[in-house]
């Protein structure tokens, strides 16, 4: 199990209405990102078909190997708070499935 925290928010801007939907334990999906011209690899949080925002670089390094190699790993939100407009914020917790 591993934490970690959803960065860009504020550039993906989700809606309010989506936004208020978001509670702890709400599951969100990880995607990589590999054609991503700033990191190559970036691992997108989505939720619902919205892109929410990406894991923080710290964390995906492993993480994107893990997954390459056919790790799928489990997002559940531990803490959310804030607005999608004023300094959003959302913590997971991470579990991989091998």
């Amino acid at each position: 199990m591993m934490e970690a925290n959803v960065v860009a928010i504020t550039f993906c801007r989700p809606s309010m209405e989506l936004w208020n939907e978001l509670k702890v334990k709400t599951e969100l999906t990880l995607e990589r990102e590999p054609d991503n011209p700033r990191d190559k690899n970036a691992i997108k949080v989505i939720f619902k078909g919205f892109h929410l925002g990406y894991l923080q670089k710290e964390i995906v390094v492993t993480l994107a190997k893990t997954m390459d190699a056919g790790g799928k790993p489990k997002a559940v939100i531990t803490r959310i708070f804030g607005n999608p407009f004023d300094r959003p914020h959302i913590e997971l917790s991470i579990e991989l499935l091998l």
